[in-house]
C-alpha cells in the first residue's frame, strides 16, 4: 500500500539505507492523474521522496 511505501522511505531516510522498489507499473492514465496525486500521502509523495533520496545520496534500484 501506499502507507508501507512511504513508511519504508522514510526508514531509508533516517538510517541511510539503499532503496530498492519491484513496481510492476509506475505510471498514471495522464487524463486522470488528477485524481491519482491528490495529496502528501499518495503517490505523488512516492516521487517527491524519490527525488529527495537521490538528492541525500540514498542508493535506488
Amino acid at each position: 500500500t501506499v502507507k508501507k511505501h512511504l513508511r519504508a522511505q522514510e526508514v531509508a531516510r533516517e538510517n541511510q539505507l539503499p532503496c530498492i522498489y519491484l513496481v510492476d507499473s509506475g505510471g498514471a492514465n495522464l487524463p486522470n492523474q488528477d485524481d491519482v496525486f491528490p495529496d502528501r500521502e499518495h503517490f505523488g509523495r512516492i516521487f517527491y521522496n524519490q527525488a529527495t533520496l537521490s538528492a541525500a545520496g540514498i542508493p535506488q534500484l
